[in-house]
């Protein structure tokens, strides 16, 4: 029965990270300082059953000689005494090359984080960060912290010219927005959205009849449409796209309660899914 235990215990990276944990006896909050990263970042990736960035396996393996092959596959020794950074698993290949691996002497950063380079035909790539899947549970916690942000994977769009608002990609969790139509906004898709400062909150300037927008609430991130701001009430009237009003009903939210507002630019659907 041990033996078993121990084969389920090491189902996923973030399961063989917390074997390697306790093996050093550290807890959360001494791996972040170990590894100079946040602690609500580590906690999302331990509380996680999806892929952890490469970039953050290999932190591990150069900080604290943890082999982040074993971290990612299980296979091979758990420690290596490799200083490398850029060790490569097998199953990575250069076939392809992702948009956002770029050179970075190509790159323009804005202050907001953005990173935008020149395209052939005039347009520009826009690479921001990616709230996955795994993010989620940290990112109430983490989303002011530029550790976090900076340890989020990236995600790429192609813009008709360069603009210096500040932008975020989110997947998007939950049929809310799915209303059968070629607007639908459904679960596994990439929404992008622009940043709206709490300033304008303040006013009915940002709000656009037929927009939706991503709201960071303090009780999650939600993709939803604003119909209507109270100013005087600091609040919002959001409402589903999906028909079923029973199961996705209008709600109010106070904007004391709001953390960032993005008005939706982006929709990158998942095929995969559908």
């Amino acid at each position: 029965m041990e033996c078993l235990y121990f084969e389920v215990t090491m189902d996923s990276p973030s399961k063989r990270i917390q074997i390697l944990m306790a093996e050093a006896d550290i807890n959360q909050r001494e791996l972040a300082k170990k590894v100079d990263r946040s602690p609500p970042l580590i906690s999302g990736y331990l509380n996680s059953e999806n892929e952890i960035p490469e970039a953050f396996l290999l932190r591990l393996e150069k900080r604290l000689k943890w082999s982040s092959m074993w971290i990612q596959t299980g296979e091979g020794p758990k420690y290596t005494n490799s200083n490398s950074s850029t060790k490569k698993h097998p199953h990575v290949t250069d076939e392809a090359e992702p948009l956002y691996l770029v050179d970075k002497t190509e790159v323009t950063t804005t202050p907001s984080g953005s990173e935008f380079r020149d395209l052939e035909n005039g347009m520009v790539l826009l690479t921001i960060p990616l709230v996955d899947e795994y993010a989620y549970a940290g990112y109430l916690s983490g989303w002011k912290d530029p550790e976090f942000i900076d340890d989020l994977p990236k995600h790429s769009i192609v813009l008709s010219k360069r603009d210096t608002g500040r932008y975020r990609s989110f997947k998007v969790r939950g049929d809310s927005m799915d209303d059968d139509s070629k607007n639908a906004i459904c679960e596994g898709d990439i929404a992008t959205g622009r940043n709206i400062e709490p300033d304008f909150w303040l006013s009915r300037v940002f709000i656009v009849p037929g927009r939706d927008y991503i709201i960071v609430h303090e009780d999650g991130v939600i993709v939803k449409r604003i119909v209507k701001h109270d100013t005087v009430e600091a609040t919002i009237l959001c409402t589903s796209t999906n028909p079923d009003k029973e199961a996705y009903p209008d709600m109010i939210l106070k904007l004391p309660e709001v953390y960032e507002i993005y008005s939706l630019v982006k929709v990158e659907r998942d095929w995969q899914r559908r």
